[in-house]
């Protein structure tokens, strides 16, 4: 943190993998959302080309993606084909976004869970109930800036 005379927030990245907030340092609520958009941004920048990459490889057809700030999803799938993916996924392991990733593709080809959805996952991530079951506990990785569940304090940014 560099507070700083400005009333605006802002993060910036520095060399070293370091992530630099200044402006009112003091502003709780101006740096969780100075950090959310910052979020928004590396979202933007890593996870979809990666999914975009995941579905030519695969051999499927997705229509646009979307990253959003989903509340109790990590992702999520139109009937239009469009894959919305929540900005949280950047705190969990690879492996859980390249599942989410791949669970949701299977939904561009049948939208529900039937019996048809769960051969199509079975046949690209044979381990998926494991999956399923790590991306329920993954939830404690998010930080407490971005769960409405939990308290924000200076502590905790």
């Amino acid at each position: 943190y560099r507070p700083t005379e400005s009333p605006r927030v802002a993060a910036v990245e520095r060399k070293g993998n370091r992530l630099l907030v200044y402006g009112d340092t003091d502003n709780v609520q101006g740096c969780k959302e100075s950090l959310k958009r910052w979020l928004h941004r590396k979202a933007h920048e890593y996870l979809v080309p990666w999914l975009k990459q995941l579905a030519d490889e695969k051999g499927f057809k997705i229509n646009r993606v979307l990253v959003k700030a989903q509340k109790t999803r990590w992702a999520s799938c139109s009937r239009h084909g469009t894959i919305s993916i929540n900005q949280k996924v950047l705190f969990i392991p690879q492996e859980l976004v390249r599942y989410v990733f791949v669970h949701e593709l299977c939904h561009t080809v049948h939208m529900n869970h039937s019996a048809k959805f769960w051969a199509l996952l079975r046949e690209l991530a044979p381990d998926f109930k494991e999956r399923d079951h790590n991306l329920r506990l993954a939830w404690r990785l998010v930080p407490a800036w971005l769960d409405r569940h939990k308290t924000v304090t200076e502590e905790t940014i």
